[in-house]
């Protein structure tokens, strides 16, 4: 996976991680069934036997039975191991406040320009990801040309709009601009970034 080396990114990350807030709404994990309609739990649970993956840790998945591995990088953005961000992906159940607990390994968080990697240590104290913390995730060679900006924050109720966010609990639409960070070198880099409002 690449890792990109932007100190910025890095500190991004844990800016956004500095507050905590409740348990995230989405409780979707990987290899669950996001549209689960009934009561089911579907968060996976730890399984004992045979790990595997570099974070070692296996899960059995609720939809299936099945175990799956959880590794270090999210399968979704191969663009770096901690995108799309926040994500569930990266947390795991825990007696907190919130029933979670952050769980970034090292190699899932980016390296600064020395080549050196970020340490998880203070980011994995965290019971959850900021309420209002941007949205961050890569899309190569996306046109952003006719999304939410500054100047037309007030058009995220037309139908038209090209991008929605939504409040998890009363599916009201959250006012947003979107954006793309221009600061990286390498155009492959550059993340799209959702500013919630």
């Amino acid at each position: 996976m690449m890792r990109p080396s932007s100190p910025r990114l890095a500190s991004s990350l844990a800016l956004l991680l500095a507050a905590c807030s409740p348990a995230n709404s989405d409780d979707t994990q990987p290899g669950s069934s996001g549209g689960a309609t009934d009561a089911t739990d579907t968060t996976p649970t730890p399984t004992t036997g045979a790990t595997g993956g570099s974070s070692g840790e296996t899960m059995e998945d609720p939809t299936t039975g099945g175990p799956y591995e959880l590794g270090e990088c999210n399968p979704i953005d191969p663009t770096l191991c901690a995108l799309p961000y926040p994500s569930m992906f990266h947390m795991r159940a825990a007696e907190t406040p919130t029933g979670y607990q952050v769980a970034f390994t090292e190699a899932a968080l980016p390296m600064n320009n020395s080549d050196v990697a970020m340490s998880p240590q203070y980011l994995n104290e965290k019971d959850g990801f900021a309420t209002l913390g941007v949205l961050l995730f890569s899309f190569p060679e996306v046109d952003l040309a006719g999304t939410l900006g500054h100047a037309n924050l007030a058009d995220y109720m037309k139908d038209d709009v090209k991008t929605v966010l939504l409040d998890a609990e009363t599916g009201a639409r959250v006012p947003h601009f979107v954006e793309l960070d221009l600061r990286g070198k390498d155009p492959a880099e550059r993340l799209i970034v959702v500013h919630p409002v």
